[in-house]
C-alpha cells in the first residue's frame, strides 16, 4: 500500500525525475528505450499492455476520485516503482499546460517481425510531420484493425508525448515501426501487396480499389508531398474527390480511405452476395450525373417487399435490392456509423 509518510520528491535532480524528463526528447527516448504516458486513461491503457518502469504522481492524486484510486492500486500490483512528486516537479516532467496528476514511464515495444499475409493492411506514414495528424492516423488505424503502422525517416517520432496523446491509446493496440528506410522496408512487403499512395491528383477514386487484398496505404506530408522513395515503392495511387477545396489534410484523408478499406473487408468477411450498395450508388452517380445518392436512395424506398437493411435478396429471381435510405445516411446519422467506431478521446 502507498504510505502517507512518503515525502514527495521536490528536486528536479532526483534520478527518477531526471529519467522521466529525459523522455521529453526523442534522443532520450532512444537512449532509455522508454516513453512517457500521462493521465488516468492513457496510463491505464498502457499498464494493460506492459509493466511501467516508473510511475510518478502528485500527493493528492487518488484521494477524491475512484478511478484514480483504482489506477494507483493497479500500478501497485505490477510491482513497479511509484513515487509522489510535487505539482511543480510534475509540471516539468510533462509538456502539457495543465498536468493530469500522473505519468508513467513505459518501455518502448520490441520490434518482432509483423505477420504480413495476403490479407495484411498496412499504413505507411511518409514524412508526416504534424504530431496531431500522426496521432489521429494511429487512432484510426487501431479502430479499423490495421496490421501494422510504419513510419519512414522524416516522420515525427510516434512516441513523442503529443503523438501519444493524440493516439488516445492506439499505441498499445498496434504494431508500430518507426524510423524505417524505404529501401529496407519495401523488400519486406508481401509479394502480392499493392502499395497505394494517397494523392489528391490521382485519377482513381479511393472507392474504385479492391482493399480486401494485401495493401499498404501511404499517407505523405502535407507540406512537401510524397517522397521519392514513396513514389518509387507505390504500385498505384488513389484520390478523394472533393468540391471547392484542393485536398483534405493528412489525418482526414488517411482516415476516410482506411474506413473504406475496413468496410470492404467487413463486407467480404460477412460473405454477402451481389453488388455492394455503396459501390452501386457510386457507379450510378458516375454514369449519370442526374442520378444523385438521394435519388438512388428514394428509388430503393419504392422497391416493394424489401427488408429495411441495405442488401438482401428478393423472394423471386434472387435479384439484389438497392441500397436503403439508412445506408445512404451520413456516417454521423447512420446507426453504428464511422463516428461510433472511434474510442473516446483522452
Amino acid at each position: 500500500m502507498l504510505r502517507a509518510s512518503d515525502e514527495p520528491i521536490t528536486s528536479l535532480e532526483n534520478p527518477q525525475v531526471r529519467l522521466a524528463r529525459s523522455l521529453l526528447g526523442s534522443a532520450g527516448r532512444r537512449r532509455q528505450g522508454a516513453f512517457l504516458v500521462e493521465g488516468v486513461r492513457l496510463v491505464g491503457a498502457a499498464m494493460a499492455a506492459a509493466v511501467p518502469r516508473l510511475v510518478l504522481y502528485v500527493p493528492g492524486f487518488g484521494q477524491r476520485d475512484a478511478r484514480e484510486r483504482a489506477l494507483l492500486r493497479a500500478a501497485q500490483r505490477t510491482g513497479c516503482p511509484m513515487r509522489p512528486v510535487t505539482p511543480q516537479v510534475l509540471a516539468r516532467v510533462t509538456d502539457t499546460v495543465t498536468p493530469q496528476g500522473i505519468v508513467a514511464v513505459m518501455p518502448l515495444p520490441d520490434d518482432p517481425p509483423a505477420i504480413l499475409d495476403d490479407r495484411a493492411l498496412l499504413l505507411i506514414l511518409d514524412a508526416v510531420g504534424d504530431p496531431g495528424n500522426a496521432g489521429t492516423l494511429l487512432r484510426t488505424a487501431a479502430g479499423v484493425g490495421v496490421t501494422a503502422v510504419v513510419a519512414t525517416k522524416g516522420t515525427v517520432d510516434l512516441y513523442a508525448p503529443k503523438v501519444v496523446r493524440a493516439g488516445a491509446g492506439a499505441h498499445f493496440l498496434l504494431d508500430v515501426r518507426t524510423d524505417q528506410e524505404w529501401e529496407d522496408f519495401a523488400l519486406r512487403l508481401p509479394r502480392a501487396c499493392q502499395v497505394l499512395l494517397a494523392d489528391a491528383g490521382a485519377a482513381t477514386p479511393y472507392w474504385d480499389v479492391d482493399w480486401t487484398r494485401a495493401t499498404a496505404l501511404i499517407v505523405g506530408s502535407e507540406a512537401h508531398g510524397a517522397s521519392s522513395g514513396a513514389r518509387e515503392a507505390a504500385t498505384g495511387s488513389v484520390s478523394i474527390p472533393t468540391r471547392g477545396i484542393e485536398s483534405l489534410n493528412a489525418a482526414v484523408a488517411g482516415s476516410v480511405i482506411l474506413f473504406e478499406a475496413a468496410r470492404q473487408r467487413q463486407t467480404r468477411a460477412q460473405g454477402s452476395e451481389g453488388r455492394d450498395p455503396g459501390v452501386e450508388v457510386q457507379r450510378q452517380v458516375r454514369e449519370d450525373p442526374r442520378v444523385t445518392p438521394r435519388r438512388v436512395s428514394a428509388r430503393s424506398r419504392r422497391t416493394p417487399a424489401r427488408p429495411r437493411g441495405g442488401r438482401s435478396s428478393r423472394a423471386a429471381g434472387g435479384e439484389t435490392a438497392e441500397p436503403s435510405a439508412e445506408y445512404m445516411m451520413s456516417p454521423e446519422r447512420r446507426p453504428g456509423g464511422v463516428g461510433a467506431a472511434l474510442p473516446p478521446g483522452p
